[in-house]
């Protein structure tokens, strides 16, 4: 018989402190030079379970903080999410050919350290369609033994779209086989227009990468090789550059 001992489980909420959020701001956002969290996941039916899809898809930002005294930081990012044939794992494409994909051109995230929670900002859209989403009031964090789970809920209620996310950051004890970092990612959401009607969800996990290069075949491939998709290659350098975004148009597409 196995006689294991595990670490033991908090069952109350554990909120954050400083060196919490120092942590979770060096492994979501580096220390200044571009990060890549890349993943894949599949994308099913809701209630029935059935798989419609695999995604796979990168989060890239950059860290802004230019005053380390204070908890809070600046990251700009970008993501998509790519659709693939669940049997063959070809890209989806619509009727003209085009790649099936949901993306923004950018995000600009704001954390902060408010008691024991860890709070932010997204700042999103173009044009007269600029919104930002406030939350954060319900991350945790735990560490069992030497694995530490942030755990980050982004309820979505725009003009657009009413879904639900979770995010659970994962850092592994010092020492361990790289990705140190990763991530898991979960979305319940109404179907997108090329599914029909109904609701979904989606499943990514996710790992930390430190330079394009490094990425994978296939997501280097997409960036480079489809139409309109090399802005993906590198995070918003600066505010400058998300001013721009908002003022010359459609940020998701």
């Amino acid at each position: 018989m196995n006689d294991m001992t595990f670490p033991e489980l908090i069952t109350t909420r554990a909120g954050f402190d400083r060196d919490t959020f120092e942590q979770f701001v060096e492994m979501r956002g580096g220390t200044g030079d571009p990060v890549y969290w890349y993943g894949c996941g599949v994308i099913t039916s809701y209630p029935e379970g059935k798989p419609i899809a695999r995604i796979e898809g990168v989060d890239l930002g950059k860290l802004l903080r230019p005053d380390t005294s204070v908890p809070k930081a600046k990251m700009l990012t970008r993501k998509f999410v790519a659709f693939r044939d669940y049997e063959t794992n070809e890209l989806l494409r619509d009727e003209n050919g085009k790649m099936r994909f949901i993306g923004y051109g950018y995000q600009n995230f704001t954390w902060s350290l408010e008691g024991d929670q860890l709070l932010y900002e997204i700042e999103q859209g173009s044009k007269d369609s600029i919104v930002i989403n406030k939350g954060g009031q319900g991350a945790e964090v735990r560490t069992m033994g030497g694995l530490t789970v942030m755990t980050t809920p982004v309820p979505i209620n725009s003009r657009v779209v009413q879904a639900w996310e979770k995010y659970d950051f994962l850092i592994l004890p010092d020492g361990s086989p790289p990705p140190r970092y990763q991530s898991v990612w979960g979305k319940y959401t109404p179907n997108f227009s090329w599914m029909g009607e109904g609701f979904c969800t989606m499943y990514m996990w996710s790992y930390r990468y430190d330079s394009f290069e490094t990425l994978p075949e296939s997501y280097r491939n997409i960036v480079l090789n489809e139409p309109g998709m090399l802005m993906w290659k590198l995070p918003p350098m600066d505010l400058d550059e998300i001013a721009e975004l908002q003022r010359t148009g459609q940020n998701y597409r």
